[in-house]
């Protein structure tokens, strides 16, 4: 009977409390009925929705940070211009740098940062860094009227001639082609000059004869016609400083001018 009665309070506390899990206490229900079954399906739809995130980010995520990385470099670049300007050539470089970490949308912009870089290397006097800079571009960011100026500079500095006559070729070739007076002018000084260190005096006096029938009232035929009395050649220098005197206005240049003619008349002695 002891049996019974035991049998009977339990029909009753399952009446009271309903079926539970073995491992439950009748009193430890705080989760409402389906409740579960609807944290795990939101939890799903969670899920999946974070995979499609993850799935668009892994298709567009190129295109949708590209916006922030091209505003970035064209911000780096522009600010690294403005220091251009003022002479703070380091921090200059820095923001140039950073710029080619970002993305351009213009190429033509992109290789213009990379040959910064290249330039601010040769007026800092540092010619191996340039040459690096420039051997770092591919050869369609050399192509346009002066692109070469620094690099070829650069070569001459370090007496790395040979490769310096052949980028300077080039680049009158492109001086040429675009009508460019200036470049053509820098070009056939430097290439005179490289013909110089080589001791090739024949192959010199057409590139700085060049200059002064090129831009007679270019300040580079003044230089010229000092490199010319050093090397005794004292005709060809009068005949160099007598176009610039003859085109370049009255002022300091003229003046200068003046002086070096007196001087290599001097130096040649009586005609």
């Amino acid at each position: 009977m002891g049996n019974d009665k035991s049998t009977n309070r339990a029909e009753r506390r399952r009446s009271l409390h309903g079926d539970v899990p073995p491992d439950a206490a009748p009193g430890d229900r705080t989760m409402p009925h389906g409740a579960y079954a609807t944290f795990l399906g939101i939890a799903g739809i969670g899920f999946v929705l974070l995979l499609g995130v993850v799935f668009a980010y892994g298709v567009h995520g190129e295109r949708l940070t590209a916006g922030i990385d091209t505003a970035c470099a064209q911000a780096a670049f522009a600010a690294g211009k403005k220091m251009e300007a003022l002479g703070n050539y380091d921090e200059a470089l820095v923001l140039f740098r950073r710029a080619l970490e970002g993305r351009f949308r213009d190429k033509e912009r992109q290789y213009m940062c990379g040959r910064s870089i290249a330039e601010l290397y040769v007026r800092l006097g540092r010619y191996e860094d340039a040459i690096d800079a420039y051997q770092s571009l591919p050869p369609e960011a050399l192509t346009s009227p002066g692109a070469l100026t620094g690099y070829v500079s650069a070569l001459y500095r370090t007496g790395k001639y040979a490769e310096a006559e052949r980028l300077g070729r080039q680049w009158r070739q492109q001086a040429e082609a675009a009508q460019d007076r200036q470049q053509l002018v820098w070009a056939h000084h430097i290439l005179g000059l490289i013909y110089r260190e080589t001791h090739r005096p024949d192959a010199m006096l057409p590139h700085f004869r060049a200059v002064r029938e090129v831009d007679p009232g270019n300040e580079a035929n003044l230089a010229i016609a000092q490199v010319l009395r050093q090397e005794g050649l004292y005709e060809e220098a009068l005949a160099q400083v007598d176009a610039l005197l003859a085109h370049a206005p009255q002022g300091h240049l003229h003046k200068q001018a003046t002086d070096m003619r007196a001087q290599i008349a001097a130096a040649a002695g009586p005609s």
